[in-house]
């Protein structure tokens, strides 16, 4: 095996960290709906504009309602909301999320340390890595992650040295950005 340096980082997840990973995982899922949802939402006005527009015979004499308008943003509003409470309460119980935790990410894999509860696991346990705008996703399993905000970092080499382990060690299962010294 290569000779790979350990990156310790330390920290406290905070709610907004739990949420954008969440809020992000569901539009992962849901991108499909949310595109169908958005051209419907462009769509249905855009029809009806051009059908008076036009004086299309058939659509000339739709009544436009004010529900038909607001269905779309009222069910992408819903969708959210019911993640962030389902998101709120799942943070609300647990604990172990809450506590400060350090990291130390080596060839060996990944340790976490911190008041509650120690671990570690070997970079064959990591499904997949995703780097987000503000952290660091690692797939455990199709819905277990780790959240490594980048806040956690003391310096920008050491997010670079984490990038290019991920991609040294999870090969194509590392999806993230390039090291600012290949051209980022």
């Amino acid at each position: 095996m290569f000779e790979m340096n350990a990156l310790v980082i330390s920290g406290q997840l905070q709610f907004g960290d739990y949420w954008r990973v969440n809020l992000w995982y569901l539009l992962r899922k849901l991108w499909f709906l949310v595109v169908l949802f958005v051209l419907a939402g462009v769509g249905y006005p855009a029809l009806l504009l051009c059908a008076r527009l036009f004086d299309v015979g058939q659509l000339r004499d739709v009544r436009p309602s004010v529900g038909a308008f607001l269905f779309v943003p009222g069910v992408m509003s819903i969708f959210i909301l019911l993640t962030y409470h389902s998101a709120r309460r799942r943070w609300a119980s647990n604990k172990l999320a809450q506590q400060p935790v350090q990291y130390r990410f080596s060839a060996d894999g990944v340790e976490t340390s911190g008041a509650l509860s120690d671990g570690r696991m070997s970079w064959d346990a990591v499904r997949a890595a995703h780097e987000l705008q503000s952290s660091f996703v690692l797939f455990t399993a199709d819905n277990q992650v780790n959240i490594i905000p980048k806040r956690f970092f003391q310096e920008r080499a050491q997010i670079d040295g984490l990038r290019e382990m991920l991609r040294q060690m999870l090969g194509q299962r590392a999806k993230v950005r390039a090291c600012i010294g290949s051209g980022e």
